[in-house]
């Protein structure tokens, strides 16, 4: 899980160094020395950044904040509800619904 958190860091970093280079108007290998950033470095990022697209590049950063995952799955079945907890033994939940289907 580090690394891939450290990939997303890394990213983000070139991300804002190429959009603060392109926003500047200058010519990268001046630009790069004026900022202390590696050239060849720049380069290879900014390539990878031109490959892989805009819409690529930027959905990259979303963040996903995971649901809270319920406790109890509700099924509604003919006229019935059923709650079962999240971790049933599905030939259980079976079971019922041929019981509730006979009814």
């Amino acid at each position: 899980m580090k690394s891939c958190h450290r990939r997303t860091k890394t990213l983000e970093k070139w991300a804002k160094v190429v959009k603060r280079w392109k926003k500047s108007g200058k010519q990268p290998k001046a630009w790069c020395s004026e900022n202390g950033i590696s050239y060849v470095s720049f380069i290879i990022w900014r390539k990878r950044f031109e490959k892989m697209g805009a819409e690529e590049a930027s959905a990259i950063f979303l963040q996903v904040q995971p649901e809270k995952t319920p406790e109890t799955l509700k099924i509604h079945f003919q006229d019935f509800t059923i709650s079962v907890p999240v971790h049933f033994e599905p030939h259980c939940l079976q079971n019922c619904l041929r019981v509730l289907q006979a009814l």
